[in-house]
């Protein structure tokens, strides 16, 4: 059995039943070599999950990932347990970094200023970064605290693992690792 890969025009974004665009709506990368990481991420998921797999890319398609599909998607959110994305470091997001570091500077907020300046400092034009994505309710139990103590835990909502990795392969590993398919598939 094939499982599909599909790629998401978006999710209609509303509030208060006004509709005000399309999340997630880029369809492909920015770079070529941005969309062909994230194909080689969904195909990698696909097979080993043997689940349906969404790509998705942020509407400035800088950033994008592959996700198993674990339900009906019906919200931004949504089937977002489980991926692997990629993001591209461009001109245009070096800018608006450019602009952020001022403008925290301005408003007194040197912290976050220098929190940008490192990213203008180690971040180049053209670098590809990898990262598994992994949350909390996904991950098996037993390796619940271990996934928390890795690099790129964040507690925001239910909690999630958005750790750097060196490759697609490192990045599946990780998801199998901290996910592994009878449990995601039981979610």
């Amino acid at each position: 059995m094939t499982n599909a890969i599909t790629r998401s025009t978006g999710i209609p974004a509303t509030a208060g039943g006004v509709f005000y665009g399309m999340a997630g709506g880029g369809y492909q990368g920015a770079t070529d070599e941005l969309d062909a990481v994230v194909q080689e991420a969904a195909e990698a998921l696909a097979r080993a999950y043997q689940m349906d797999v969404t790509i998705r890319f942020n509407s400035d398609r800088e950033s994008g990932g592959a996700w198993l599909v674990t339900h009906e998607q019906d919200a931004i959110d949504a089937n977002a347990e489980v991926g692997i994305g990629a993001s591209v470091v461009t001109e245009s997001s070096r800018r608006r970094w450019e602009q952020a570091a001022k403008r925290d500077d301005a408003m007194g907020l040197h912290d976050l200023a220098r929190d940008w300046r490192d990213m203008l400092a180690t971040m180049p034009a053209g670098e590809l970064r990898i990262h598994a994505h992994i949350q909390a309710g996904s991950c098996d139990p037993g390796r619940l605290a271990e996934l928390r103590a890795l690099d790129g835990w964040n507690d925001y909502r239910e909690g999630y693992h958005h750790g750097a990795a060196d490759s697609v392969a490192e990045a599946l590993a990780r998801c199998l690792r901290f996910a592994p398919p009878a449990r995601v598939k039981g979610t």
